[in-house]
Order: C-alpha cells, then sequence, then structure tokens
C-alpha cells in the first residue's frame, strides 16, 4: 500500500470516528438526559447556554464532519482557538 492511500485511508477513518463521536454526544444530550436536563447540566458546569441550540448545533456538526462537507467550518465551533470559543462562555469563578 502507497503512502498516499495510507494517508487518505487514516484521514477518512479518523473523520468517521469524530463524526462518530460527535454524533452521540449529540443524541446523549437531547435524547438519553432530555433537553431540560442537558440545560440543567450545562449551567451546572457554569455555561449560560441552553440545552436545544448546543445539542442541534452538535449533531448538524457532526453530520457535516462525518459526510465530509464544509469540514472547516463544520468543525470551527467545536475548536476553543475560534473566535465562537465555548470557553468564552464559562463564567469566572
Amino acid at each position: 500500500m502507497n503512502t498516499q492511500l495510507k494517508f487518505i485511508t487514516s484521514v477518512l477513518l479518523l473523520r468517521l470516528m469524530i463524526g462518530a463521536l460527535l454524533m452521540s454526544h449529540a443524541f446523549l444530550g437531547l435524547v438519553a438526559l432530555g433537553v431540560p436536563a442537558f440545560g440543567a447540566a450545562l449551567e451546572a458546569q457554569g455555561m449560560p447556554i441552553q440545552g436545544l441550540p448546543v445539542g442541534l448545533a452538535e449533531l448538524v456538526t457532526s453530520v457535516l464532519v462525518l459526510l465530509g462537507s464544509y469540514r472547516r467550518t463544520a468543525a470551527s465551533p467545536l475548536d476553543r482557538r475560534v473566535g465562537g470559543s465555548p470557553a468564552r462562555a464559562f463564567k469566572p469563578r
């Protein structure tokens, strides 16, 4: 197997794993916990955000990452170095 094929295969597997991980986290927050409990868990961690927008954003992002479309745009809300960083939502302690 040549190097380029190994690289493409590894990138594809990594994208599938990250997308599946994000999708399972979104379903955990939206379905298993329920939206009110997910929002309460976020509030308990010091993030003043509602659960539904966060869960839907994770779900849409995971689908886009799985499909490989808009990769950088889809992953940017999940990156703490981007301007819309989730780290800014934390209250100072």
